[in-house]
């Protein structure tokens, strides 16, 4: 048997380089649609956990505080003869309904009803309504174009990135003004968020990531979630100062990867 290692190959044809290529082709195309797959797997999951703790939130802790209210104002209307009980009896509720207050709040963060109830842009306006009585800075959340309906799965996407972007706003732009924008033309959505705030500074959008860097970690994972479903993230300086976040998702390929499920 001779077995020359040294001996060279036969030269590849073009028809044979076509087709690996091909092949190679078609496997990465694959494994991309794998990982959104995967992805869009991963966020549905986690929406699940996100709605099972604020159903026990809702159906469990404030409703047990919600009786604890009621039976403080009992024995407040019982003590009358008393000044000091009621006094502190008082001094509990008011810790009560601000514990409800911010139970409350914190399961509609978790995961609001009104998402699925009534759809994106209601829980992008109730959100809107929520940060601009926590924050000093004013929300307007506004649609153009007709939203059709989308899979649970891209909702969620949308609403998370947005949530993320305006809280950035409350957090670093130190802005007055700020704007969620829907347009919707199919087979397309975008998304834009600006304030009229300091800014974003220039040499952060020179990297390979711009504006991120640092803490802006929410940021990046923010744009690999948008791009695993095809779509695209931009973050630059809005005309007239501030700072413009822009997302543009393809709604029918995220309802195909959707529906794959």
């Amino acid at each position: 048997m001779n077995c020359d290692l040294d001996s060279p190959r036969p030269p590849l044809d073009d028809d044979s380089v076509s087709a690996r290529l091909v092949s190679l082709q078609a496997s990465l195309g694959l494994a991309h649609r794998r990982m959104r797959e995967l992805a869009a797997e991963l966020r549905l999951a986690e929406e699940r956990e996100r709605r099972r703790l604020a159903d026990r939130l809702h159906d469990n802790t404030i409703q047990q505080l919600v009786l604890a209210r009621m039976l403080v104002g009992a024995g407040a209307a019982a003590a009358g003869a008393s000044q000091s009980k009621p006094d502190r009896l008082g001094q509990v509720r008011v810790l009560l309904d601000t514990s409800l207050a911010q139970l409350r709040s914190l399961v509609f963060e978790l995961s609001p009803p009104v998402l699925y109830q009534g759809g994106l842009v209601p829980a992008l306006q109730w959100l809107a309504g929520d940060l601009s009585e926590r924050w000093p800075v004013r929300f307007a959340c506004r649609l153009e174009g007709e939203m059709p309906p989308v899979p649970d799965d891209l909702k969620v996407t949308l609403f998370q990135a947005a949530r993320e972007l305006m809280i950035n706003v409350c957090k670093h732009a130190r802005a007055n003004q700020a704007q969620v924008l829907v347009q919707v033309a199919p087979p397309a959505a975008r998304l834009v968020v600006s304030d009229d705030g300091i800014g974003i500074d220039p040499a952060l959008m020179r990297g390979p990531c711009p504006g991120v860097t640092g803490g802006g970690f929410g940021l990046f994972s923010l744009r690999s979630r948008i791009e695993l479903i095809g779509g695209q993230f931009s973050l630059g300086v809005r005309p007239g100062g501030g700072t413009e976040a822009s997302l543009w998702v393809p709604l029918a390929e995220a309802s195909a990867a959707t529906a794959r499920q």
